[in-house]
Protein backbone atom coordinates (compact mmCIF):
# COMPACT_ATOMS: atom_id res chain seq x y z
CA UNK A 1 0.00 0.00 0.00
CA UNK A 2 1.43 3.31 -1.04
CA UNK A 3 1.35 6.51 1.07
CA UNK A 4 0.27 9.05 -1.93
CA UNK A 5 0.58 11.90 0.56
CA UNK A 6 4.15 11.15 1.69
CA UNK A 7 5.01 10.25 -1.70
CA UNK A 8 3.84 13.80 -3.00
CA UNK A 9 5.63 15.42 -0.09
CA UNK A 10 9.03 14.23 -1.06
CA UNK A 11 8.30 14.78 -4.44
CA UNK A 12 7.54 18.52 -3.81
CA UNK A 13 10.70 18.13 -1.87
CA UNK A 14 13.24 17.08 -3.97
CA UNK A 15 11.73 19.14 -7.04
CA UNK A 16 12.59 22.07 -4.33
CA UNK A 17 15.88 21.31 -4.05
CA UNK A 18 16.50 20.78 -7.46
CA UNK A 19 15.19 24.23 -8.24
CA UNK A 20 17.67 25.63 -5.42
CA UNK A 21 20.59 23.58 -6.83
CA UNK A 22 19.96 25.03 -10.43
CA UNK A 23 19.56 28.49 -8.68
CA UNK A 24 22.86 28.18 -6.51
CA UNK A 25 24.34 27.57 -10.26
CA UNK A 26 24.65 23.64 -10.45
CA UNK A 27 23.62 21.15 -12.78
CA UNK A 28 21.73 19.38 -10.55
CA UNK A 29 21.14 18.06 -7.09
CA UNK A 30 23.98 15.44 -7.79
CA UNK A 31 26.42 18.15 -8.43
CA UNK A 32 25.39 20.71 -5.15
CA UNK A 33 26.22 17.39 -3.14
CA UNK A 34 29.32 16.82 -4.44
CA UNK A 35 30.37 20.75 -3.85
CA UNK A 36 28.72 20.65 -0.43
CA UNK A 37 30.91 17.45 0.39
CA UNK A 38 33.76 18.94 -0.71
CA UNK A 39 33.43 21.99 1.50
CA UNK A 40 32.31 19.94 4.31
CA UNK A 41 35.61 18.04 3.94
CA UNK A 42 37.94 21.22 3.49
CA UNK A 43 35.97 22.90 6.85
CA UNK A 44 36.57 19.78 8.70
CA UNK A 45 40.55 19.32 7.25
CA UNK A 46 40.97 23.31 8.64
CA UNK A 47 39.70 22.90 11.54
CA UNK A 48 41.66 19.86 12.56
CA UNK A 49 44.41 21.83 11.63
CA UNK A 50 43.14 24.74 13.49
CA UNK A 51 45.07 25.93 17.06
CA UNK A 52 43.32 27.01 20.26
CA UNK A 53 45.62 28.60 22.48
CA UNK A 54 45.72 30.30 25.57
CA UNK A 55 47.37 33.92 25.56
CA UNK A 56 48.05 36.20 28.19
CA UNK A 57 47.54 39.94 27.46
CA UNK A 58 49.21 42.82 29.97
CA UNK A 59 47.69 46.49 29.34
CA UNK A 60 49.71 48.87 31.62
CA UNK A 61 48.05 52.02 32.84
CA UNK A 62 49.25 54.60 34.86
CA UNK A 63 46.58 56.96 37.02
CA UNK A 64 47.72 60.16 37.62
CA UNK A 65 45.89 63.27 39.73
CA UNK A 66 47.38 66.36 41.17
CA UNK A 67 47.77 66.88 44.90
CA UNK A 68 47.39 69.79 47.14
CA UNK A 69 50.28 70.59 48.36
CA UNK A 70 51.80 73.72 49.91
CA UNK A 71 55.30 75.21 50.56
CA UNK A 72 56.98 76.90 53.94
CA UNK A 73 60.44 78.98 53.81
CA UNK A 74 62.31 80.06 55.87
CA UNK A 75 65.07 82.58 55.39
CA UNK A 76 68.09 83.81 57.45
CA UNK A 77 69.94 86.51 57.25
CA UNK A 78 73.63 86.28 59.37
CA UNK A 79 75.10 89.32 59.64
CA UNK A 80 77.28 88.23 63.07
CA UNK A 81 80.13 84.93 62.94
CA UNK A 82 79.53 81.60 62.07
CA UNK A 83 75.85 79.80 62.93
CA UNK A 84 76.57 76.46 64.01
CA UNK A 85 73.65 73.48 65.10
CA UNK A 86 71.28 74.97 63.38
CA UNK A 87 67.31 73.50 63.78
CA UNK A 88 64.69 74.13 62.64
CA UNK A 89 60.95 72.31 63.88
CA UNK A 90 57.94 73.16 62.55
CA UNK A 91 54.31 73.08 64.40
CA UNK A 92 51.10 73.17 62.65
CA UNK A 93 48.36 73.58 64.69
CA UNK A 94 44.58 73.79 63.91
CA UNK A 95 43.25 77.97 63.78
CA UNK A 96 40.05 77.38 65.16
CA UNK A 97 40.74 75.55 67.92
CA UNK A 98 44.73 75.68 68.79
CA UNK A 99 45.14 72.08 68.64
CA UNK A 100 48.58 70.18 67.66
CA UNK A 101 48.17 68.97 63.98
CA UNK A 102 51.79 68.42 62.74
CA UNK A 103 50.96 64.83 62.48
CA UNK A 104 48.04 65.35 59.66
CA UNK A 105 50.78 66.38 57.52
CA UNK A 106 53.27 64.58 55.51
CA UNK A 107 56.91 66.52 54.88
CA UNK A 108 59.48 66.04 52.22
CA UNK A 109 63.19 66.98 52.75
CA UNK A 110 63.91 70.57 52.48
CA UNK A 111 65.84 72.05 49.85
CA UNK A 112 68.55 74.42 51.37
CA UNK A 113 70.67 76.98 49.89
CA UNK A 114 73.46 78.40 52.13
CA UNK A 115 72.39 76.45 54.93
CA UNK A 116 74.13 72.88 55.48
CA UNK A 117 71.16 71.47 57.58
CA UNK A 118 68.29 72.13 59.91
CA UNK A 119 68.28 69.11 61.93
CA UNK A 120 71.26 70.33 64.80
CA UNK A 121 73.89 69.53 62.67
CA UNK A 122 73.23 72.76 59.98
CA UNK A 123 76.28 75.74 59.74
CA UNK A 124 75.77 79.21 57.98
CA UNK A 125 79.10 81.04 57.21
CA UNK A 126 79.12 84.98 58.90
CA UNK A 127 77.46 87.85 56.26
CA UNK A 128 75.61 84.98 54.47
CA UNK A 129 72.42 84.24 53.88
CA UNK A 130 70.72 81.02 53.78
CA UNK A 131 66.94 79.57 52.89
CA UNK A 132 65.48 76.59 53.59
CA UNK A 133 62.70 74.97 51.83
CA UNK A 134 59.61 72.72 52.53
CA UNK A 135 56.93 71.00 50.67
CA UNK A 136 54.62 69.44 53.07
CA UNK A 137 51.25 67.62 51.90
CA UNK A 138 47.95 67.42 53.92
CA UNK A 139 46.83 63.60 55.07
CA UNK A 140 43.26 62.49 54.48
CA UNK A 141 42.51 63.40 58.63
CA UNK A 142 43.47 67.00 57.82
CA UNK A 143 39.99 68.13 56.31
CA UNK A 144 37.63 65.06 55.98
CA UNK A 145 34.62 66.70 54.85
CA UNK A 146 35.03 70.54 54.56
CA UNK A 147 37.97 72.76 54.76
CA UNK A 148 40.11 73.52 57.42
CA UNK A 149 42.42 76.22 58.36
CA UNK A 150 45.76 75.81 60.01
CA UNK A 151 48.52 77.72 61.40
CA UNK A 152 52.19 76.89 60.35
CA UNK A 153 54.74 78.32 62.61
CA UNK A 154 57.62 77.02 64.66
CA UNK A 155 60.80 77.77 66.21
CA UNK A 156 64.93 78.23 65.23
CA UNK A 157 67.29 77.44 67.47
CA UNK A 158 71.51 77.54 66.27
CA UNK A 159 74.36 78.66 68.66
CA UNK A 160 76.68 81.51 67.97
CA UNK A 161 80.14 82.56 69.69
CA UNK A 162 79.14 79.99 72.02
CA UNK A 163 75.72 80.77 73.19
CA UNK A 164 72.33 78.96 72.51
CA UNK A 165 70.21 81.27 70.68
CA UNK A 166 66.28 80.37 69.96
CA UNK A 167 63.49 82.26 68.07
CA UNK A 168 59.92 81.66 67.71
CA UNK A 169 58.88 81.65 63.44
CA UNK A 170 56.12 83.69 62.88
CA UNK A 171 52.68 81.82 61.99
CA UNK A 172 51.08 81.72 58.51
CA UNK A 173 47.40 80.58 57.79
CA UNK A 174 47.18 77.71 55.22
CA UNK A 175 43.42 76.09 53.80
CA UNK A 176 43.09 72.77 53.57
CA UNK A 177 40.32 71.04 51.87
CA UNK A 178 39.32 67.76 51.53
CA UNK A 179 41.07 64.90 49.74
CA UNK A 180 39.42 63.36 46.58
CA UNK A 181 38.47 58.94 47.35
CA UNK A 182 37.95 57.74 44.18
CA UNK A 183 36.73 53.95 43.34
CA UNK A 184 37.81 52.61 39.54
CA UNK A 185 35.46 50.00 38.36
CA UNK A 186 36.51 48.14 34.50
CA UNK A 187 34.26 46.75 32.31
CA UNK A 188 35.62 44.74 29.57
CA UNK A 189 33.24 42.33 26.96
CA UNK A 190 33.74 38.74 27.11
CA UNK A 191 33.68 37.61 23.51
CA UNK A 192 35.91 39.48 21.17
CA UNK A 193 35.07 39.39 17.42
CA UNK A 194 37.33 38.13 14.62
CA UNK A 195 38.09 36.05 12.06
CA UNK A 196 36.96 32.59 13.25
CA UNK A 197 40.11 30.04 12.07
CA UNK A 198 37.38 27.23 11.78
CA UNK A 199 35.14 28.34 9.16
CA UNK A 200 35.87 28.80 5.62
CA UNK A 201 34.72 32.48 5.63
CA UNK A 202 36.95 35.29 6.50
CA UNK A 203 34.79 37.32 9.03
CA UNK A 204 35.72 41.25 9.91
CA UNK A 205 37.26 42.20 12.88
CA UNK A 206 34.70 44.34 15.21
CA UNK A 207 36.33 46.97 17.79
CA UNK A 208 35.40 46.08 20.87
CA UNK A 209 35.37 48.15 24.25
CA UNK A 210 37.33 48.21 27.41
CA UNK A 211 35.70 50.77 29.92
CA UNK A 212 36.39 52.44 33.14
CA UNK A 213 33.65 53.98 35.76
CA UNK A 214 35.78 56.74 37.92
CA UNK A 215 33.67 57.23 40.85
CA UNK A 216 34.90 60.32 43.45
CA UNK A 217 33.28 59.50 46.68
CA UNK A 218 35.18 61.78 48.35
CA UNK A 219 34.46 65.60 49.32
CA UNK A 220 37.17 66.89 47.72
CA UNK A 221 37.50 67.11 43.89
CA UNK A 222 40.31 65.40 42.23
CA UNK A 223 41.93 67.64 40.23
CA UNK A 224 43.62 67.12 36.74
CA UNK A 225 42.86 63.39 36.95
CA UNK A 226 43.94 61.18 33.73
CA UNK A 227 44.49 57.69 33.19
CA UNK A 228 47.02 56.81 30.47
CA UNK A 229 47.46 53.63 28.55
CA UNK A 230 50.05 51.28 27.07
CA UNK A 231 49.03 49.41 24.01
CA UNK A 232 48.11 45.68 24.91
CA UNK A 233 51.54 43.93 25.19
CA UNK A 234 51.55 40.02 24.48
CA UNK A 235 53.55 38.83 27.68
CA UNK A 236 52.55 34.64 27.03
CA UNK A 237 52.30 33.11 23.25
CA UNK A 238 53.34 29.44 23.93
CA UNK A 239 52.34 28.40 20.46
CA UNK A 240 53.55 31.71 18.81
CA UNK A 241 49.79 32.73 16.67
CA UNK A 242 49.44 35.54 15.27
CA UNK A 243 47.87 37.79 17.80
CA UNK A 244 47.58 41.21 17.63
CA UNK A 245 45.54 43.74 19.84
CA UNK A 246 45.45 47.59 19.59
CA UNK A 247 44.24 50.46 20.99
CA UNK A 248 42.74 52.55 17.88
CA UNK A 249 40.52 55.60 20.28
CA UNK A 250 39.52 56.77 23.41
CA UNK A 251 36.76 58.65 24.69
CA UNK A 252 36.01 60.50 27.77
CA UNK A 253 32.45 61.25 28.95
CA UNK A 254 31.06 60.57 25.63
CA UNK A 255 33.57 62.50 23.91
CA UNK A 256 36.82 61.84 21.65
CA UNK A 257 40.15 61.59 23.79
CA UNK A 258 42.80 63.98 21.92
CA UNK A 259 44.76 60.75 21.80
CA UNK A 260 44.20 57.01 21.54
CA UNK A 261 45.78 56.33 24.73
CA UNK A 262 45.35 58.52 27.37
CA UNK A 263 41.61 59.11 28.63
CA UNK A 264 42.08 63.10 30.55
CA UNK A 265 38.77 63.09 32.64
CA UNK A 266 40.04 66.93 33.91
CA UNK A 267 38.50 67.77 37.31
CA UNK A 268 35.97 65.06 38.60
CA UNK A 269 34.11 67.04 41.34
CA UNK A 270 33.30 65.55 44.69
CA UNK A 271 29.91 62.90 44.99
CA UNK A 272 30.18 62.83 40.66
CA UNK A 273 31.20 60.20 38.00
CA UNK A 274 33.02 59.89 34.81
CA UNK A 275 33.13 57.40 31.92
CA UNK A 276 36.51 56.79 30.10
CA UNK A 277 36.73 53.66 27.28
CA UNK A 278 39.29 52.16 24.95
CA UNK A 279 38.29 50.96 21.73
CA UNK A 280 40.41 48.21 20.60
CA UNK A 281 40.93 45.63 17.67
CA UNK A 282 42.15 41.96 17.33
CA UNK A 283 42.47 39.85 14.26
CA UNK A 284 40.95 37.00 15.11
CA UNK A 285 37.72 35.56 17.16
CA UNK A 286 38.69 35.20 20.80
CA UNK A 287 37.00 35.55 24.57
CA UNK A 288 38.43 36.04 27.89
CA UNK A 289 38.83 33.45 30.51
CA UNK A 290 40.33 35.01 33.31
CA UNK A 291 41.03 38.70 34.37
CA UNK A 292 42.95 40.49 37.15
CA UNK A 293 44.07 43.96 38.27
CA UNK A 294 47.24 45.01 40.64
CA UNK A 295 47.50 48.05 41.37
CA UNK A 296 50.40 50.58 43.48
CA UNK A 297 50.82 53.87 44.35
CA UNK A 298 53.99 55.41 43.34
CA UNK A 299 54.35 59.48 44.22
CA UNK A 300 56.61 61.30 41.47
CA UNK A 301 58.71 63.08 43.57
CA UNK A 302 62.24 64.00 43.88
CA UNK A 303 61.67 64.65 47.85
CA UNK A 304 61.99 61.66 50.50
CA UNK A 305 60.00 60.59 53.80
CA UNK A 306 56.44 61.23 52.29
CA UNK A 307 53.25 60.12 54.12
CA UNK A 308 50.31 59.83 51.63
CA UNK A 309 46.70 59.51 52.35
CA UNK A 310 45.05 56.97 49.78
CA UNK A 311 43.38 58.83 47.40
CA UNK A 312 42.24 55.52 44.98
CA UNK A 313 40.24 53.12 47.62
CA UNK A 314 39.00 50.95 45.41
CA UNK A 315 39.19 49.04 41.99
CA UNK A 316 37.25 45.88 39.97
CA UNK A 317 37.08 44.57 36.83
CA UNK A 318 33.62 43.16 35.57
CA UNK A 319 33.09 41.48 32.10
CA UNK A 320 29.95 42.03 30.05
CA UNK A 321 28.62 39.25 28.24
CA UNK A 322 27.21 39.78 25.08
Amino acid sequence: MIDVIALRSRYLSIAEAQQNALLRGYDDINAQWHADGDAVVEASERARDGICAKVRVQIKQRAILTREAFEAELQIENGGNVMSEIQVTIKISQKDTGEEATERFSFGEPELVGITGVHGEGTLEPSTSGTATWIFLALGDAAPEEPVAYDVSGSLSYVMDGVLNTETLLPDTIQVSPDPQLELVYFHEYEIFGDDPFTLEVEPSIPYKLAVLVKNVGFGDAISFRIASAQPEIIENDKGLLVDFTIIEAQVAGEPAETNLEVDFGDIPAMSTSVGIWTLTHLCRAHFQTTTLRSRTRVQSTMIGWRLSKVLRFMNLRTVYT
